[in-house]
This record gives C-alpha cells, sequence and structure tokens, in this order.
C-alpha cells in the first residue's frame, strides 16, 4: 500500500491510499502492491480483511471515494472498532472479495492474496498541507478462524 498527498497551490489538497499497481511479480521481492497473506494452502480460510489508516486529527474529518482501479473494498469511514491512537483519527476499509492462492514451487513463501485492490483518495484543503502529515495503517484478516491483525507506522506524508 501507499500513502501520499499532494499539496496544491489553489488549496484543493488531496490524500491518497493507493493498492493498485505493482509490476505484477511475486512478493515479497518486489513493488506488488495489496494485502497478502503468507503460508497458506489452497484450503485455508480467509475472511473479515480489513485495512484502517490513521490521520492526525488536524486533517479530519475526511471524506473519502473510490478512484480508478478500487476492486472489492468499501470506501473508508471513520471506525469504532479498532484501537485508538491518541490524536488520530481511524479511517477503515473493508474488502469483500474473493482471495487467489499462490504456490511457489521450491519455496516456503505459498500465499493468498485478496483479488480486489483498494485506491481511495480525500481532498479537502489541509492546514498546513507542506507539512509532513504522520499515517499509521493496520492490517486485520481473519485466518482459519483466528483474527491476526498488525500496525505500520508512522510514516511521514
Amino acid at each position: 500500500m501507499t500513502v501520499g498527498k499532494n499539496c496544491n497551490t489553489f488549496g484543493n489538497d488531496t490524500l491518497t491510499i493507493n493498492g493498485t499497481g505493482g509490476n505484477g511479480a511475486e512478493p515479497p521481492n518486489t513493488g506488488t502492491r495489496g494485502i497478502w497473506i503468507y503460508n497458506t494452502t489452497s484450503s485455508t480460510m480467509l475472511a473479515n480483511a480489513r485495512m484502517t489508516f490513521y490521520y492526525p486529527n488536524s486533517v479530519a474529518p475526511l471524506t473519502w471515494s473510490a478512484a480508478s482501479g478500487n476492486s472489492g473494498w468499501s470506501v473508508p469511514v471513520v471506525s469504532t472498532v479498532d484501537p485508538t491512537i491518541a490524536g488520530f483519527t481511524a479511517y477503515a476499509t473493508f474488502y469483500t472479495g474473493g482471495w487467489e492462492f499462490r504456490n511457489l514451487p521450491g519455496t516456503a513463501n505459498d500465499y493468498s492474496r485478496a483479488r480486489g485492490r483498494p485506491n481511495f483518495q480525500a481532498s479537502k484543503v489541509i492546514p498546513s498541507c507542506g507539512s509532513t502529515i504522520q499515517v499509521y495503517a493496520r492490517r486485520t484478516v481473519t485466518v482459519n478462524g483466528q483474527t491476526i491483525s498488525f500496525i505500520r507506522g508512522p510514516i511521514g506524508l
């Protein structure tokens, strides 16, 4: 996933969440984007995938919209179920699409990946857009009935 910002001198700044792209080669060695789970088999049950992005309260509220290439992911909305981070608002997107198992012969890197890719944008005037905006990202998925989650960040935009 990539998160980004574009500071427009006319006051219409844009924040982005983009999981499209990549060169199509197998992870973990490339820029392939989206969400995938390692150490799966063709019978692994995957459900309830979501990604939650934490943006500073100073840029909230944000109204997200789907951008070109979005597939299977809901438009992010304020989350009331994810853990909180002081000073940040959580925006969650949920995946309802299918999964694809990828067997990599001769390796221990078999994985399943979501077929759909998220792509969203939010446009608004962001005070001090030229300054660094810190963002966290949490990924959550249920694997064979067990919920697994991890967070990355903060990263500076």
